[in-house]
């Protein structure tokens, strides 16, 4: 109101009666009300882009779990699904409500008051886990794609069902947002396909995993880069079925790293202390007794 009443009263005045000197200071006085108009209208999410690098990682983790609260009453499309919609609001808002309405359904933002069912049998063995913090903070996760599916048959002989799948890898995710593992609130991958082939993708498989791939969608943005190492002859192909699964913005974050280039490359964003030993880097730590997953093990056994 000031401000108006300011433009207001600058425009009453006539400009014939005015020297040049009181007409300069009526342009200027002019120029600073529109000014203070412009800042007291510019919206916050304009104010946020002016943050600095380092400003931005340390609330980035706090904005994702600030969108991704269903009591943070919030009304303005979080940036990241933004960025996964590529500008487009519409689509953003979609995704955005859908995911709120998805963790609501599913209770997601309780997940961690309650163990996953056959936790223990998802967890089982040296498949994937987190070794710690790459240079940008960004979390470190490695997973033995083969170590994994290969667990799948027997998984769903035991009983196990694709929703329970796709409930513990949510758990997890949950996990290292929730505790604030990664102040930038995004992951490195390593995905190391040692041992693949086409005919490890069944069509069973993919179905297992589907509710899984569901869950991942649902934070968007999260993936800062995935390293593929040691792809098979038959890469291609089975590049062609996994890829069907992900949203665009996600597959361009994704690399195929020579094997002589493997410890070089990881190395640009992985410190040595964290980066394992069998990739180049000096941490001999078993994945399963990480710093990280070692927080895991007490959370779930408490």
């Amino acid at each position: 109101m000031v401000a108006d009443e300011q433009l207001n009263a600058s425009k009453s005045k006539p400009a014939t009666c005015l020297g040049q000197e009181q007409k300069k200071d009526v342009r200027e006085q002019k120029k600073d009300v529109r000014e203070q108009v412009k800042e007291q209208h510019t919206p916050l999410r304009k104010e946020t882009k002016k943050l600095t690098v380092t400003e931005k990682q340390k609330e980035d983790v706090d904005l994702l779990l600030e969108a991704l609260s269903q009591e943070s009453g919030r009304i303005e499309i979080p940036i990241k699904w933004l960025e996964a919609a590529q500008g487009n609001k519409k689509e953003a808002k979609k995704q955005w409500l859908d995911a709120l309405k998805w963790r609501k359904t599913h209770s997601i933002d309780n997940i961690l008051t309650r163990k996953p069912k056959h936790y223990d049998r998802l967890k089982a063995g040296e498949a994937y886990g987190w070794y710690g913090l790459c240079h940008d903070k960004s979390i470190l996760v490695v997973q033995k794609i083969h170590e994994d599916v290969k667990k799948v048959p027997g998984l769903l002989k035991d009983g196990v069902t694709a929703e329970e799948f796709g409930s513990f890898i949510t758990f997890l995710m949950e996990f290292w947002i929730q505790n604030r593992l990664s102040s930038k609130g995004k992951m490195v991958q390593i995905l190391d396909c040692k041992g693949m082939s086409i005919a490890s993708f069944s069509p069973s498989l993919l179905k297992f995993m589907r509710p899984a791939n569901h869950a991942l969608q649902q934070y968007p943005e999260i993936l800062e880069h995935c390293y593929v190492i040691n792809a098979p002859v038959s890469y291609r192909v089975i590049w062609s079925i996994v890829s069907t699964m992900l949203p665009a913005i996600t597959l361009s974050k994704f690399s195929v790293v020579s094997p002589s280039k493997v410890p070089s490359k990881l190395l640009e964003r992985v410190p040595e202390s964290v980066l394992p030993i069998e990739y180049g880097g000096k941490n001999d730590t078993k994945m399963s007794e990480t710093d990280f997953e070692t927080l895991l093990k007490k959370r779930v056994s408490e």
